[in-house]
């Protein structure tokens, strides 16, 4: 992470490559504790910000995710499959 006023790298997170995505990452949105992000390999991966720990993978589109927003409670997605999907957080 990144300190705006100075420029300077303030945190590194230790993230395990072979729970990233396998495919260009189109979007991330990030709150507190969560990182979601989205890619070409139709996942969406949802992150502890502060851990790096990859805490879910949500499968369904069938071709690349591009974009992403999460509240609390809820994710929703659009694909290049011309689909949006509603995605729910107490289920995973």
């Amino acid at each position: 992470m990144w300190d705006l006023r100075t420029g300077k790298c303030v945190q590194t997170l230790d993230w395990k490559l072979s729970e990233g995505h396998t495919g260009v990452v189109r979007c991330l949105q990030v709150d507190s504790w969560r990182i979601v992000s989205a890619a070409d390999d139709r996942t969406i991966k949802v992150w502890n910000l502060h851990t790096g720990e990859r805490l879910c993978t949500l499968h369904s589109h069938t071709d690349g995710v591009t974009c992403v927003q999460f509240s609390d409670q809820q994710i929703v997605s659009g694909s290049y499959d011309m689909t949006v999907k509603l995605w729910d957080f107490g289920v995973f």
